[in-house]
């Protein structure tokens, strides 16, 4: 997930985690839709595996806003423990489903999108496995 930029382009999901975390990945199991370029200047872009809206408060340095998070499914090419880049992220590691549970740092919301989207992948990935 990251910021879209003029000079990047935001189709580019597993560089942006190669450049943030120091994973290598690729689209998930659903795959990657066929794009299209419309136009000039205008791009088709892939649909998130969710969108994610969040209220921001003020804060001394911003006003209140909404975020919106455009979330990618992704695979990594291999277990390496990613690195965070201080710039943009703060923190990267992996956790297993019972990790989720266990830790105390993590925030409710993100354990219930965690939990749901796991079940709903792990699921998928049944169906493909006995189709």
């Amino acid at each position: 997930m990251g910021t879209s930029r003029p000079t990047r382009c935001p189709t580019r999901r597993p560089c942006e985690v190669q450049e943030e975390t120091g994973v290598h990945a690729r689209p998930g199991p659903l795959g990657e839709p066929v794009l299209t370029s419309p136009g000039p200047g205008v791009s088709e872009l892939p649909r998130p595996w969710v969108m994610l809206e969040q209220h921001i408060p003020a804060t001394a340095r911003e006003p209140e806003h909404t975020h919106l998070d455009l979330c990618y499914l992704l695979e990594a090419d291999d277990p390496v423990a990613p690195l965070a880049q201080d710039t943009e992220v703060s923190a990267a590691q992996w956790w297993d489903r019972a990790a989720i549970d266990r830790k105390a740092d993590v925030a409710d919301e993100v354990r219930s999108f965690a939990r749901t989207h796991l079940t709903w992948l792990q699921a998928i990935t049944l169906l493909d496995v006995a189709g």
